[in-house]
């Protein structure tokens, strides 16, 4: 791997301890890494890029899609 790269589990990871670090809620920053994860797995099942640099708008109108239709039937 690129030591370039800025993937993604790594980014969540680094907000996690952020939002730890500015005193953020625990169930607060449980939702918030659920959340992101959903989104990174969303990215992975889908094939698309996992690297900050090549996720782009369509990529998360994509991701709100799945969110509001496809998501909503596996409950």
């Amino acid at each position: 791997m690129n030591s370039n790269t800025l993937e993604l589990k790594n980014l969540i990871e680094g907000f996690k301890l952020s939002c730890q670090t500015e005193g953020k809620s625990p169930r607060t920053v449980e939702w918030y890494v659920s959340f992101l994860t959903r989104f990174r797995l969303f990215l992975e099942t889908s094939k698309l890029p996992s690297d900050i640099s090549g996720i782009n708008k369509s990529h998360i109108r994509e991701f709100i899609r799945y969110l509001q239709t496809d998501a909503r039937v596996c409950r």
